[in-house]
């Protein structure tokens, strides 16, 4: 047992170290990414997650149990994001990789034209 800095406190905390892992957690870390703030749709979610009622006995536990269900939320919200930006970056892929081949055997339309830019720019 340790006794820690009282601080501003006029309590002295106690540590218990007992050499036993208190959480073994779960190996997979979350990873919260950069871009999702630029998803109009983010932080509508984070405010719904976060205001959904949780069970707990007390402020700690609700806490807990509060990023816990944000983070399983946005980990699904995550998952199916990245596979919709797949989908869509694998079709204008193959719509340039089209237009590319057809542009080298005949000259394209102005539609073909224009849709081949912008498959390139959304691609971007």
């Amino acid at each position: 047992m340790h006794a820690l800095d009282r601080g501003v406190s006029d309590h002295t905390l106690l540590l218990l170290d007992t050499d036993a892992q208190a959480f073994t957690g779960n190996g997979k870390q979350f990873k919260l990414e950069l871009s999702w703030f630029q998803r109009d749709d983010f932080y509508d979610r984070v405010v719904e997650i976060w205001n959904r009622p949780v069970r707990g006995n007390n402020p700690v536990q609700k806490w807990n149990n509060k990023l816990s269900a944000l983070h399983r939320h946005l980990r699904g919200w995550a998952a199916n994001k990245v596979g919709l930006y797949k989908t869509q970056k694998q079709s204008l892929q193959a719509t340039i990789n089209q237009l590319d081949v057809e542009a080298e055997a005949r000259h394209l339309s102005e539609v073909e034209q224009n849709d081949l830019a912008l498959a390139r720019e959304h691609l971007a």
